[in-house]
């Protein structure tokens, strides 16, 4: 992403660590927050169209940016601030941003010799953009460290109604790109609507840190699977079954590759319905690329997947494959007894495969006779 701003020798980008104001921008309707440069584009439509913003430049250091439409273009200026206390960006002063913006405006000034951007409209921040001051932490569920992504069960108010929810966390100091991996999940979840996949209700960008705000489920399908061993109907498995499949066909509908299909990232609502979650490794066809370095769980992985690293949507009907064994085991771990690198080895060299469950088997015989 390219920066641009004056060439003056008193450049003094307005950063978090220049102002002890966390909600310094935050009074201005055309401030999106932390929204990363990818959202950007799709967010203004016309020439001339822009919104404020702030920009990790370097771990820690968040600045204050000026994003811009500039005909088939999007450009980003770095706001300044003077030892004086003067906003600007190459000519124009200000003692307030607002002041700065409405000189622009209307006089029409582009905010640099070299771009010619010049400011049209505000657009102003998206529902999806939500306040942290509406979001409330109760419990860490998982490990606490500042420089990765932390994850809490808690509230969010909305309406005057609070409802339960699963929170996700980035830092300040967290690497631009964990930053930009949990953008991305956000981006998609916001993109899909589907009965049988878990909602994203926003994203709080404002300050650090970015929370995700999605819909909370109290237990897991495999959760489920183990504590009621034994006592679930044939009925309710196939119905666990068609409705993750519903799920996960949608996504792949949409081109998405889950890459992490399991018992586990099946979550139940209250009335027992499928919700698919866990898309933190979710990627889009469209932008698919070398996935060597991610974390995988091998005993749910394709072939292809575990020699050389090729998910597909292939890949994920192996591993879907896979959900239905433990569905129909009550929640068992697929190759009981081994480790992962001897499963590996089965798979690849001997073309291993797992014994079809006795009642998938009995399930399948039936629907043949039908």
């Amino acid at each position: 992403m390219e920066m641009l701003t004056n060439k003056a020798d008193d450049v003094r980008p307005l950063s978090d660590q220049r102002t002890a104001n966390k909600n310094l921008l935050s009074e201005y309707t055309y401030y999106h927050g932390m929204v990363p440069p990818q959202d950007v584009p799709e967010l203004l439509e016309k020439d001339g169209d822009f919104l404020l913003r702030k920009e990790q430049v370097k771990k820690g250091l968040l600045i204050a940016v000026l994003s811009v439409r500039c005909d088939d273009v999007v450009k980003h200026f770095i706001i300044n601030k003077s030892d004086k206390g003067e906003y600007y960006i190459e000519n124009l002063r200000a003692k307030t941003i607002e002041d700065l913006v409405q000189s622009h405006l209307k006089s029409g000034e582009p905010l640099s010799k070299a771009s010619q951007a010049r400011l049209k409209r505000a657009v102003p921040r998206q529902e999806w953009m939500l306040n942290h001051e509406d979001i409330i932490f109760r419990e860490c569920v998982g490990q606490r460290n500042p420089d990765s992504v932390e994850e809490y069960v808690g509230e969010f108010v909305y309406n005057n109604v609070t409802r339960p929810v699963f929170l996700k966390t980035v830092g300040i100091t967290c690497s631009r790109n964990v930053r930009a991996r949990v953008m991305k999940e956000a981006r998609l979840l916001r993109s899909l609507r589907h009965p049988n996949v878990g909602e994203i209700y926003g994203v709080a960008l404002h300050y650090s840190p970015i929370i995700l705000v999605l819909e909370y489920f109290s237990k897991s399908l495999h959760t489920h699977l183990k504590q009621n061993a034994g006592q679930i109907s044939e009925e309710d498995r196939r119905r666990f079954i068609t409705e993750a499949a519903a799920g996960f066909a949608y996504l792949a509908e949409n081109g998405c590759i889950h890459r992490d299909i399991s018992a586990k990232i099946c979550k139940l609502s209250d009335a027992l319905e499928v919700k698919i979650s866990g898309f933190s490794l979710c990627e889009n066809t469209k932008e698919m690329h070398e996935s060597n370095n991610i974390q995988i769980a091998v005993k749910w992985q394709a072939p292809e997947v575990l020699k050389g690293g090729n998910f597909s949507l292939k890949s994920d009907v192996w591993s879907f494959g896979i959900l239905m064994w433990e569905v129909y085991n009550d929640g068992a771990e697929p190759y009981a007894g081994m480790t992962p690198s001897v499963v590996k080895s089965m798979i690849l060299e001997d073309d291993y495969k797992m014994p079809v469950p006795q009642a998938s088997l009995q399930l399948n015989g039936n629907q043949e006779k039908a």
